[in-house]
């Protein structure tokens, strides 16, 4: 792990009104000394959780004439006002990154994203001082914030860090699960924070995957969050949409469970496994392989299938099934000949219940620790393959999300995010459905086909006339005990930048868990143009305690070029960078 000194990189840019917004660039104070509590609101009505300033209409709201000030290329942390989209209650923005950010690993005009396209990711420390964003060639960058201020700063930065996690509850916490290697890491933030000391966090070891059959030279494409308050951790390795190896370690009884997606398996493994070897002999054709010397393959309840194998010295297969102790049947054909074996295969938990088998394109932990989602990848190779499945962590239990079978199917699709209470998704195709759409189902009620089981959260209806998406994110309830707003940032593609020809476009929004109006806060001044996906969708994430909203933007275009032009083309070459949105009325000042 590449640990770097703490170096500011972001000049302070002179402040300037602007029309309808207010900029401002004061010089950085003092780091906020809060904990894990709510900030001391002016008005209390408009806080976390209940929102109650923000506006539930559903009018048009155009951009206004003149964008605000943040500075071009180099704008990090210019802070502005926006007065027109909510006169009454204006909300604070904050500008994290801009094209010098970069400049600090070496990739000076880098665009800036939250994360790589999921807004079901947690990007806050627990007590909100802390967060992360990635460039474009995935580093990532973790930045210090005032709370009471809005200002930001970065602390540490690294390419050599993958996959990051915070912790659910402990401020100081981040968990990496490592994309080069077996290992899940822990990386102690003690006394970092905006405007300290050098910032290097301790790294140790936390958990070493290849006790749990994952096979080395492999490393995880991704990380599905943390559950049960920093217990159950998880990942899919491989490549994303074509591999099908989902792992889960368990903390609290260090225990780890191996899910293979296309073999339908569940395997356990508790403490240290030591490789058990041998030898054996392919006989080139339909991926038989016998037995010859050394382990063998499993007997009685403990088989071997699902579990990865090496052979000779570099080549790692996965066992389809094992006919006998003597004879197994490999994933593919290898060439015939006679190979020395390895293999760390744990305990056979089982076969999965719904008998579907498939390649993984996500996974995600409900923050319970309870289920794990694994959603359907491309490539379905037996069973009922219904796109998203709630795996029962530990079990062979496997429940099915699936569409219902009448012209309201694709009722499971759409982007989603999860409580411990059940699961919330985007899709809007069940007749009881309303545009912009947010549902819930209950974890018991996950393999509904009864849309009357189904809650739509939202009371109004809207018809879009250009494509709408959003990304969702419950993170501002990191167990996942309450039913606070789902918050998402939108998506529509303007005519041409600056033009907003419908509600809730290219804004930040929330959805109540009691049906109702959603939420509306501000613009993301993004123009959903952009060809990087991240920054077209503004993809973004919201904070542990609510009072942020963190997010990609294109910012109309005016943010510079990839190459360091003042000027670029929308769709084509123009830099992105991340902006911090409050969540609560600033009164039109900072």
């Amino acid at each position: 792990m590449n640990k770097l000194p703490l170096r500011l990189l972001f000049p302070i840019v002179a402040g300037l009104a602007v029309a309808a917004f207010v900029s401002t660039n004061p010089e950085l104070p003092a780091a906020s000394t809060r904990t894990d509590e709510r900030l001391n609101h002016a008005n209390p009505a408009c806080a976390p959780p209940t929102y109650g300033c923000a506006r539930t209409d559903t009018s048009v709201t155009a951009l206004p004439g003149t964008l605000p000030n943040w500075g071009g290329l180099t704008g990090a942390n210019t802070q502005f006002v926006d007065t027109s989209y909510n006169p009454k209650y204006p909300i604070r923005y904050t500008r994290v990154t801009d094209a010098n950010t970069g400049s600090y690993l070496r990739n000076t005009n880098s665009a800036f994203g939250v994360g790589s396209g999921s807004g079901d990711d947690a990007h806050f420390n627990a007590d909100e001082t802390l967060f992360t964003v990635t460039d474009n060639g995935a580093a990532w960058y973790f930045f210090g914030l005032n709370r009471a201020t809005m200002r930001t700063g970065l602390v540490w930065a690294s390419t050599a860090t993958s996959n990051i996690i915070w912790s659910q509850t402990n401020r100081n916490y981040a968990y990496e699960m490592s994309n080069i290697g077996s290992g899940l890491y822990r990386m102690d933030f003690t006394g970092c924070h905006l405007n300290g000391p050098t910032c290097s966090p301790k790294v140790t070891l936390f958990y070493d995957f290849a006790n749990c059959g994952m096979p080395s030279g492999y490393g995880f494409d991704d990380n599905s969050g943390i559950g049960g308050n920093d217990t159950m951790f998880g990942g899919a390795i491989g490549a994303q949409d074509t591999d099908n190896r989902v792992f889960v370690y368990d903390a609290a009884t260090s225990t780890c469970y191996f899910y293979n997606t296309r073999f339908g398996t569940v395997r356990s493994a508790t403490g240290s496994q030591k490789p058990l070897t041998g030898t054996g002999s392919c006989d080139g054709t339909d991926g038989t392989f016998t037995w010859v010397s050394g382990s063998k393959f499993g007997t009685g309840s403990n088989t071997w299938a699902g579990a990865s194998i090496r052979l000779g010295s570099s080549k790692v297969f996965q066992v389809a099934s094992v006919s006998s102790p003597a004879s197994l049947r490999l994933g593919y054909t290898c060439p015939s000949g006679r190979y020395h074996f390895s293999i760390t295969p744990g305990t056979y938990v089982g076969t999965i219940s719904s008998g579907a088998e498939y390649s993984v394109h996500d996974v995600r932990m409900e923050p319970g620790g309870t289920y794990l989602l694994v959603y359907q990848g491309p490539y379905c190779y037996g069973g009922a393959c219904n796109v998203i499945h709630a795996w029962q962590i530990g079990t062979t239990t496997l429940i099915d999300c699936q569409n219902n079978g009448s012209s309201d199917n694709g009722s499971c699709e759409g982007h989603s995010t999860e409580t411990a209470s059940g699961w919330i998704n985007g899709d809007g195709n069940f007749s009881n459905s309303t545009s912009p759409s947010m549902q819930f189902r209950t974890w018991a009620d996950f393999a509904t086909t009864n849309k009357s089981r189904v809650t739509e959260l939202s009371t109004v209806n809207h018809t879009f006339t250009l494509s709408f998406d959003n990304h969702p994110s419950a993170k501002n309830d990191p167990l996942g005990a309450h039913s606070y707003p789902v918050f998402s940032s939108t998506y529509t593609p303007e005519a041409s930048a600056g033009v907003i020809t419908n509600a809730y476009s290219n804004e930040v929004i929330a959805w109540t868990q009691t049906p109702g109006p959603p939420l509306r806060f501000g613009h993301t001044f993004n123009s959903s143009l952009s060809s990087e996906f991240t920054a077209q969708y503004a993809i973004g994430s919201v904070s542990p305690l609510g009072d942020f909203y963190l997010y990609t933007t294109d910012g109309e275009g005016t943010l510079g070029s990839t190459s360091g032009q003042s000027t670029c083309r929308i769709s084509s070459n123009c830099r992105s960078d991340v902006f911090l949105m409050s969540l609560t009325p600033s009164g039109g000042q900072f």
